[in-house]
Order: structure tokens, then sequence, then C-alpha cells
């Protein structure tokens, strides 16, 4: 595993990336977790979780997703109006794997399928942004011809 010399911020969240960890706990046990453990802030220790992210066996879980706010900036990015993004129509992690991956291909979009779905809406996400921005760019450039 590669290292991460970050320093661990106990009071957010982590996650397991290495196929398992054994990590003590805040009461003095140690606790098994497998691959993709979520691993709550607070339940171990400081220590433990450094050197865990130290050897690469544990990583920062990801931001949750505010769906709400997702779906009002593909609201407001599709302009609004008539032909607006419907809720149902923007990638949750509520979607089975089957339906994010679809809709990335429908959507021209190239995602690693073997991600988790937190990860694969967060993928989906940002090559939207980057279709839309390569897109802009792309357009802007056919304009100053």
């Amino acid at each position: 595993m590669a290292k991460d010399q970050s320093k661990v911020d106990a009071t957010k969240a982590h996650r397991v990336k290495g196929a398992a960890v054994v990590l003590p706990t805040a009461d003095k046990r140690e606790q098994y977790l497998y691959r993709g453990a979520f691993i709550a802030p607070g339940s171990y220790t400081e220590e433990g979780l450094q050197h865990a992210l130290d050897i690469g066996l544990i990583e920062q879980a990801p931001e949750p997703v505010d769906h709400e706010a997702a779906v009002a900036a593909a609201v407001a990015a599709a302009g609004g109006g008539a032909g607006a993004v419907e809720a149902d129509q923007v990638p949750v992690e509520k979607w089975n794997h089957d339906r994010l991956n679809a809709f990335a291909k429908d959507n021209g979009l190239v995602i690693d399928e073997s991600l988790n779905k937190a990860d694969k809406v967060k993928a989906i996400a940002d090559a939207q942004t980057a279709k839309a921005k390569a897109d802009a760019d792309a357009a802007a450039a056919e304009n100053q011809q």
C-alpha cells in the first residue's frame, strides 16, 4: 500500500481501503474491519487511525452527497424551465449499480464501473463537470474562429 503522510483528522469519518485493518478502540480493545467499512469518528484511538492512514489501510471517507443540492444544481444548469432535470434524473447512491452505469454510458461519461456506489456517484458528477467544461471550451474556441 502507498503511504499517506497526511495527519489523521479523528473528527472525520474514515473508510477502510485495504483488505482489512485491525484498529485499537477507545475502550482498549481491538476491532477487525474489512474493505469498505465505515470508521465513525471517536470510535478508535487517534494513534491507531494515524498508523492505519500512514500505511495506506484507511482513507478519509468522502463527504456525503447533498442530494437536494445536486438536484438544484442540475435544474439550474438545465435552465430551470421546460426541459429541466427532474429529481429522478440525478444520480444518487440509492440507485443500483446497473442504473448508475447505464446513466454514465447514456450520457457519454467514462467511469470505473468497479467503484462502490458513493464513489461512482462522485465519479459521474466529476465526469459531468469535466465534460461540460470541455464542451464549453470547444464552443468558445469555435466562436473565436
